[in-house]
């Protein structure tokens, strides 16, 4: 329906948006309070793209929202992405609970390595 193509080019943008200034905005934790905030909002829009996207018709908002948001982790944890390695992992983290959630986090491969690099 136009209404979830509304919400799932809205998503896509916000994302894009983020991995843009993501790198610059992280890299100071004066900003992570406020990236924080940022980034909860984020996952609440996803959370809710993928609870009423499962209803949807044609390429569904659900798939959108996981497309996009599997993508966006990616390059977050990507070696060369940029901004702090901490900051990066809790985000990709935050991100990839909510595909969990609906059981849909098998495309984040690249996230689930870098978790089990990082705690070893």
């Amino acid at each position: 329906t136009e209404f979830e193509a509304s919400r799932a080019n809205t998503l896509t943008i916000i994302l894009k948006t983020l991995l843009k200034t993501f790198p610059s905005s992280s890299s100071g934790r004066e900003n992570w309070d406020d990236l924080s905030n940022i980034i909860n909002r984020i996952a609440g829009l996803i959370r809710e793209n993928l609870r009423g996207g499962r209803r949807g018709t044609e390429r569904s908002l659900f798939e959108r929202t996981v497309d996009i948001t599997t993508q966006t982790v990616n390059e977050i944890v990507e070696d060369d992405f940029g901004g702090e390695e901490e900051y990066c992992k809790w985000t990709s983290e935050t991100l990839v609970v909510e595909l969990e959630n609906v059981g849909a986090s098998g495309g984040t491969f690249k996230q689930l390595a870098a978790i089990t690099k990082g705690s070893n």
